[in-house]
C-alpha cells in the first residue's frame, strides 16, 4: 500500500508546476512585443561588447575624410572618419590613434582583432570598462536612442 503522505505531497508538486506553467504563458501572452528600453539596450550590445580582456567595439571607417570625427551609427557599428588615405595601414594607426584620444587610453591598449584591411573592423579597448566606454560614445554624441529605434518602432 503506498504512503498516502507522499502521495498528497506529489499532488501538491504538481499543481504547483501546473500553475507556475500557467503564469508564465499567462505573462508571454501579456508581453509578446518587446518593450523600447529592451530595443534601446539591444542597440547598445551592437556595436559594444563586454569581453574578459576589455571592450570590443565594432567601426565603420571612412578614410580620405576632411577631417577625423566621429560621424555617428551606421548600421551595427560605430562610423568613424578619418583624415589620412588607407595606403600601407597609416589609417589603421590613425584610427588607433584617433582611438586613443578618445578613450583616453595608451596607445598599446588599443588593437585591431579583425578587419585590417576593410572599412568595417573589431577594436578590441584592454583595459576599458562598458561603462566607461558608453559613457565616452554618449558624450561624444553616439546614443543608442537615435533614429533608427525611433523609425522602426
Amino acid at each position: 500500500m503506498a504512503d498516502p503522505a507522499g502521495l498528497r505531497l506529489r499532488a501538491i508538486y504538481l499543481d504547483t508546476l501546473t500553475c507556475i506553467i500557467k503564469r508564465s504563458a499567462a505573462f508571454r501572452r501579456g508581453f509578446s512585443q518587446q518593450p523600447p528600453n529592451l530595443q534601446i539596450r539591444w542597440l547598445i550590445l551592437a556595436y559594444l561588447s563586454l569581453t574578459h580582456e576589455g571592450v570590443r567595439l565594432s567601426i565603420h571607417v571612412q578614410p580620405r575624410a576632411r577631417q577625423s570625427a566621429l560621424v555617428g551609427l551606421h548600421g551595427d557599428a560605430v562610423k568613424i572618419a578619418l583624415n589620412v588615405p588607407p595606403v600601407e595601414g597609416r589609417a589603421n594607426e590613425a584610427l588607433r590613434r584617433f582611438l586613443a584620444d578618445l578613450f583616453h587610453l595608451p596607445f598599446s591598449q588599443i588593437a585591431i582583432t579583425s578587419g585590417l584591411s576593410s572599412r568595417h573592423k573589431t577594436v578590441l579597448l584592454e583595459g576599458c570598462s562598458l561603462a566607461a566606454a558608453q559613457g565616452v560614445l554618449s558624450a561624444a554624441g553616439i546614443t543608442a536612442a537615435g533614429t533608427e529605434v525611433g523609425s522602426s518602432a
